[in-house]
């Protein structure tokens, strides 16, 4: 395994978002509904870990990061 990190482009990573947002438009239309609001957060310091179970696991919800309007 390497150490250098992975780089990629701005303009990769906008061409794999749009791909991704094209395709589920395309599968869904213009809204998204979710099933479920809140998921599984796991620390920084533990998220790629894989060979060591997470020991502090949070509760994260999908817009908790964003302002209200």
């Amino acid at each position: 395994m390497s150490s250098e990190p992975l780089q990629i482009s701005v303009d990769q990573l906008r061409h794999a978002f749009d791909v991704a947002l094209r395709h589920i438009e395309a599968s869904v239309g213009h809204t998204v509904s979710l099933k479920e609001d809140c998921f599984w957060s796991v620390p920084g310091d533990e998220l790629y870990n894989v060979h060591t179970e997470p020991q502090a696991l949070a509760i994260g919800q999908p817009f908790g990061f964003m302002a209200t309007p």
